[in-house]
């Protein structure tokens, strides 16, 4: 608890020593508590100023294994620190979710090793049996290959022509944090198997636009001028476009050329399909709960979406979002 916020991220096993802390904090203000409130369900953030965000869990162990979007912990975080302690947003606002999770994946990094071996002889039992299996196989696969296991890495790449989609999937979330020649080989064995299936392709074009890229907006741009990528298709845009929307760092840049970007694109989807602009512009509608910079940025691509030459549907979304 610190204040009036109480907050919750994750129980971990051993605790985290104070020495060691990804977010630049002291782990004493890391805690983890139970709402007995709730019958023991976890509630993410409380408090009379915080977010409306819940994460319910069954027990400890399936908390520590479904950790909150990185919007979501850093919002929490964001406004349980600052207004306990008056540290400045800009040391809050891009907090490393993912140094988090490597940090748990080191601690409890053999007794994963020990469930993800157990596991493994389970996982090709047919649906429904080894469901449960072949999940938690890949939140495991996650925290080893952030935690730097190339084997599991290795072992992730050969998985990705397994025959359950769940499976090959989890192997491309793995890789997914890395931006490595492995995750690269990962990515482009997927697209080869699948790309003929338009359906199964939408994850391929939605997974590359979310993960981490050196290229940055360059290689939203390529997808979009992908000879596979259907402009007509609402799926298909709604992959690349609400993929980037998720890619942190690319979309919520502080120099606000993602949002401008984001803006550039949904004016040209407009003029092709009114419906999927209008939906997707509500990607902005929470932009005055974003810190100034990014606050800012938002501003200014929902009135340029606002005095472009835009369908009366978008138009009236825009227009609400704004006011």
């Amino acid at each position: 608890s610190v204040g009036e916020y109480t907050l919750l991220p994750v129980l971990v096993s051993p605790p985290l020593p104070p020495t060691i802390s990804p977010l630049g904090i002291t782990s004493d203000i890391f805690s983890s508590a139970i709402d007995s409130d709730t019958n023991g369900s976890i509630s993410f953030l409380t408090g009379p100023s915080a977010p409306k965000n819940k994460l319910n869990a069954t027990s400890p162990t399936s908390l520590c294994f479904s950790l909150p979007s990185s919007n979501v912990f850093n919002a929490a975080l964001i406004g349980c620190v600052t207004t306990s302690y008056g540290l400045k947003y800009e040391k809050l606002i891009a907090l490393p979710l993912p140094s988090f999770q490597v940090l748990i994946g080191n601690q409890i990094l053999h007794e994963l090793r020990v469930i993800a071996k157990n596991l493994f002889g389970k996982i090709d039992y047919e649906w429904p049996m080894g469901k449960g299996e072949r999940k938690l196989l890949g939140t495991i696969w996650f925290y080893l290959s952030l935690a730097g296991d190339r084997d599991v890495q290795k072992n992730c790449v050969e998985s990705i022509s397994h025959s359950s989609m769940t499976i090959s999937r989890a192997a491309l979330g793995a890789l997914k944090p890395l931006d490595n020649k492995l995750t690269e080989e990962a990515s482009n064995l997927f697209y080869n198997l699948w790309k003929e299936n338009p359906v199964v392709l939408d994850s391929w074009f939605a997974y590359e636009a979310s993960r981490p890229h050196k290229r940055g907006i360059n290689v939203i741009e390529k997808l979009l001028s992908h000879p596979k990528f259907d402009w007509k298709a609402p799926n298909a845009i709604r992959a690349v476009l609400g993929g980037f929307s998720k890619n942190i760092d690319l979309f919520h840049s502080l120099d606000g050329q993602g949002y401008l970007f984001m803006a550039d694109k949904l004016i040209e989807v407009d003029k092709i399909n009114p419906i999927t602009a209008s939906r997707m512009v509500k990607i902005f509608s929470k932009w005055k709960t974003y810190i100034d910079k990014n606050k800012e940025g938002m501003y200014e691509s929902l009135l340029k979406l606002n005095k472009a030459n835009i369908s009366s549907n978008t138009r009236e979304v825009v227009e609400l979002i704004l006011n």
